[in-house]
């Protein structure tokens, strides 16, 4: 099964999308909540993928974490947001995230070419 390193500054956010993952079978090996860590914990825990926020305080954002993710380590991500906006969403398909995925996370929610069951 699919090893997740999941992303967000919100601890109940993160904490509800691993309960979800782990009762489907994935196996989440890891958590951070910014842009910098994120970089850091992919690079030593090596997920298959990672589930990111866009928004979140630190160095990077979650659009330009994923590019150093995906350009240095060749792993995919699935974007969390709450922000629809254009110049976001146009922002974030530069990366070609597998997903984005708008927050608040209902039984199933994609935005994106394929759907996922959260």
């Amino acid at each position: 099964m699919a090893k997740i390193l999941v992303v967000d500054d919100e601890a109940a956010i993160t904490t509800q999308l691993e309960i979800r993952l782990v009762r489907v079978g994935y196996e989440v090996v890891g958590s951070a909540s910014s842009g910098k860590e994120a970089i850091e914990k992919a690079k030593s825990l090596r997920p298959d993928l990672i589930l990111m926020d866009i928004v979140m305080p630190g160095e990077f954002d979650g659009i330009e974490a994923a590019a150093i993710i995906r350009s240095e380590m060749d792993i995919s991500c699935i974007f969390l947001t709450a922000f629809t906006e254009e110049g976001i969403v146009n922002r974030a398909k530069t990366v070609e995230p597998l997903a984005y995925v708008v927050k608040p996370l209902g039984p199933r929610t994609a935005s994106c070419d394929r759907s996922i069951a959260l």
